[in-house]
């Protein structure tokens, strides 16, 4: 689901199954046709704890996609409870500067903190490129 806050789009997605590659594809595709901005905030709920697989060049494919669409800064949110999370969120970090976006990370098992990460950076960068 998406939900418009401030001129900006927060892309929510629950994981009702394992995450596969096809899975954030077509997520990413959707989002990124709401999507007016240079900026993309996502919140990922995987509170359930299913697979959510996600590879070097998995992480590089995105990126392209987000940068031929435009998209300047990344925030993301993950409600999980899987204590790998950061090790995959400072990947995507990498990826995301060899990319040249700049990109934020929040991993929690709160749902209320992760939205509340993204609506934070939805008020702080609003209205810029």
């Amino acid at each position: 689901e998406t939900w418009e806050y401030l001129g900006e789009y927060i892309h929510i997605a629950k994981a009702l199954g394992p995450v596969r590659r096809e899975d954030r594809l077509a997520n990413a595709k959707i989002a990124l046709q709401i999507n007016k901005s240079g900026h993309f905030f996502r919140l990922l709920d995987n509170s359930s704890g299913h697979d959510s697989l996600l590879s070097y060049e998995d992480m590089l494919l995105f990126g392209n996609m987000l940068k031929e669409a435009g998209i300047k800064r990344i925030f993301n949110a993950a409600v999980t409870h899987d204590t790998a999370h950061p090790s995959v969120s400072r990947l995507l970090t990498a990826v995301s500067e060899i990319m040249e976006i700049e990109t934020e990370t929040f991993c929690t098992p709160h749902y209320d903190e992760a939205f509340n990460f993204i609506k934070t950076k939805v008020e702080k960068f609003a209205g810029y490129a």
